[in-house]
């Protein structure tokens, strides 16, 4: 039977999150002259080391009694408390804890919960995650910052008052004592950017005498990974960020790292860290071979592999699909943008602390054999160094300019040491709780005594790519629509019929039919109406375009794109979220969705297959014979055409 413990988490009356605990290393001891005491919860930038590590209580342990060691059930479940201040927990005044603890109040911002926390959200899809880690070492002051690595993730967190993480098979500590800390970043709005770290102590019960060891050697630093394909998972170390000293994450500022899907992380116990459960190739081994688009290179390389090693002033690399460009600005900068070399996706100037302009001509850009993607003059002054990738993989590198319209730096191992970002910020915006984890990842049981975990799904900590699921997972925030069934009426249209899915924005008309089936013949059988969403607490909502805002994961809407181009409802093949087909590209046009995309393929008697760019102008790619097969690509929903049109033709009429 699975245990509960219970475990405090707190934040500070001015609004910043912590950890609380009798197992909590702080200034402000637990008794009862420090009911509502929060020095744990300030938040740490631009500090030095020892100002932050270990939040500055390393000379602060808990006072020495019987529940000052915070125990973590192997297989179990640990409950959080996360409230304004100490003073609404158990260990403050319990005559002042909130009333049904775990639960989450609706609407989200208006909820007693977010006007007692500064969490820095705006709405429950801008929560981004929190997590516990763990270092074996009974001596705090033996304990580095490498040695924690993350064990349970709670992407919907802080979000409630009581907070459940789930712990996966751990071992036993050492002296039946071990390190932990709860970590926490939020996301780049509503503060500055900032960490949180609440060291504890800890130890592990109903631990397993014959259970695998933490493969702490192997973790690293989590890294971002836009397309889950290319995720590195794996144990990992916590995330040190926006501090003077010792911080193993690069991003700048308004680009917050996150415990999130974007940088690899599943939801729960971390079933991976172990021994025996960590699949993360560490062995060099031959790069794939590379995808051009004709003959245009889509990657340099370093010294010791076959390929391009230096990308010159007037050179350009070219993504596979043929949609992205990387190339030299006058100013001696990298800019990745559009084959137009106008309309830009990202440049190194992001990285202004790195970015040190010295002048000159001939720039050229390399891969160094310590791994760093740099950029020099022709006096060989360096413009730019990729951050944080010197000597943390295994030679030879190669970077990549991916068809998602990114550049991605792997080693030998084909581990992600580093990616380049959008200046939209839409990875900001994509992340979320409810988001689910990506099915291209593996799937891991709990960790076993002395055996392998089993596994399904691609490889992480690979390059390759593969089919993703077809279809939008619940819970997850996406732009554009996805597939679902489809549902014909007059006027000559017909509807997709997507569930838990919320189209936002666009409304001309708001009625209460009593059902979604009557809502979507209403937008059907209305030539003004494009789009259409149902709840059942506000009725019908016609709309007279498609919203881009798509939000999932809410159970009480549903909605729809209504096609009228002539499909008549018939099922034209498949819609994949999260893939592109690639290649054999015959013309574009601008579609307001997934289904209108492959609507104008079908009325193409040329066109083979789609794929529709969701993340920027939504573009339908039409195209003929010769298409390559899907493969993921987080900003595409693509698919063939596998019906028979002459039948479908007739019968559309």
């Amino acid at each position: 039977m699975r245990q509960a413990v219970f475990l405090l988490l707190l934040t500070v009356v001015s609004g910043h999150v912590s950890l609380h605990h009798p197992s909590v290393y702080d200034p402000e001891v637990y008794d009862d002259g420090h009911r509502d005491c929060n020095k744990a919860s300030d938040p740490l930038d631009g500090l030095t080391f020892d100002q932050w590590w270990w939040h500055g209580y390393l000379h602060n342990p808990p006072i020495d009694r019987p529940d000052n060691v915070f125990e973590l059930p192997a297989n179990g479940q640990a409950k959080a408390w996360i409230s304004s201040s100490r003073t609404y927990t158990p260990y403050g005044w319990p005559d002042r804890v909130k009333p049904n603890p775990e639960a989450i109040i609706e609407p989200f911002s208006e909820s007693p919960y977010v006007k007692n926390n500064n969490i820095h959200t705006n709405n429950r899809s801008d929560v981004a995650g929190c997590v516990l880690g763990i270092a074996y070492k009974s001596d705090r002051f033996q304990v580095k910052p490498e040695d924690f690595v993350i064990f349970s993730v709670a992407h919907d967190c802080p979000a409630r008052w009581l907070q459940t993480f789930n712990i996966p098979n751990l071992p036993a500590c050492p002296n039946n004592m071990c390190q932990c800390a709860w970590f926490w970043v939020h996301k780049s709005y509503g503060g500055t950017d900032q960490i949180y770290m609440t060291p504890f102590q800890c130890r592990v019960t109903n631990a397993d005498p014959n259970a695998a060891a933490v493969d702490v050697g192997r973790a690293r630093a989590p890294r971002k990974c836009w397309n889950p394909a290319y995720c590195t998972m794996g144990p990992r170390n916590p995330m040190y960020w926006m501090n003077k000293e010792r911080n193993n994450m690069h991003e700048p500022n308004l680009y917050a790292p996150t415990y999130s899907t974007l940088y690899g992380f599943p939801d729960g116990a971390q079933n991976d860290i172990f021994v025996n459960t960590n699949t993360v190739n560490y062995t060099p081994k031959p790069f794939p071979q590379e995808d051009k688009c004709g003959n245009s290179p889509s990657r340099i390389v370093s010294s010791g592999a076959n390929g391009t090693q230096i990308l010159r002033q007037n050179d350009y690399l070219v993504s596979p699909n043929c949609k992205y460009h990387l190339w030299f600005g006058g100013d001696g900068a990298l800019y990745l943008g559009y084959p137009d070399h106008q309309k830009t996706l990202w440049d190194i100037n992001f990285y202004w602390s790195t970015n040190n302009n010295p002048g000159g001509s001939g720039w050229v850009a390399s891969i160094t054999d310590d791994g760093d993607v740099i950029i020099q003059n022709s006096a060989g002054q360096r413009r730019w160094t990729s951050p944080m990738t010197n000597r943390v993989g295994k030679a030879p590198y190669r970077l990549e300019l991916t068809n998602d319209g990114q550049i991605i730096l792997f080693d030998a191992c084909g581990i992600d040491l580093w990616e380049s970002y959008w200046s939209d910020q839409r990875e900001q915006n994509w992340v979320g709780p409810f988001n689910p984890d990506p099915p291209i990842w593996k799937t891991f049981k709990p960790n076993t005594s002395g055996g392998s975990s089993s596994t399904s799904g691609s490889s992480s900590g690979s390059s390759t790519t593969g089919s993703s699921s077809s279809g939008s997972s619940s819970g997850s925030s996406t732009s554009g629509s996805s597939s679902g069934s489809s549902t014909s009426g007059g006027n000559g249209g017909s509807s997709s019929l997507m569930m838990a899915t919320d189209l936002r924005g666009c409304d001309y008309s708001n009625t209460y039919p009593g059902s979604y089936t009557a809502c979507q013949s209403q937008c059907i059988n209305d030539t003004r109406c494009k789009a259409w969403a149902y709840t059942c607490d506000a009725g019908c909502w016609l709309k007279d375009s498609v919203p881009t805002q798509v939000i999932t994961g809410n159970t009480c809407v549903t909605s729809g794109v209504v096609d009228r181009s002539g499909g008549g409802g018939v099922n034209m093949g498949s819609i994949d979220v999260n893939t592109d087909r690639w290649g054999a590209d015959i013309g574009t046009a601008h579609a307001d969705s997934a289904q209108m995309c492959q609507a104008m393929c079908f009325k193409n008697p040329a066109c083979m297959a789609w794929s529709w760019e969701t993340c920027n102008d939504h573009t339908c790619w039409m195209k003929g014979n010769g298409f390559r097969a899907p493969a993921p690509a987080s900003c595409f929903t693509s698919g063939a055409i596998t019906a028979p049109r002459n039948r479908l033709m007739m019968k559309s009429h």
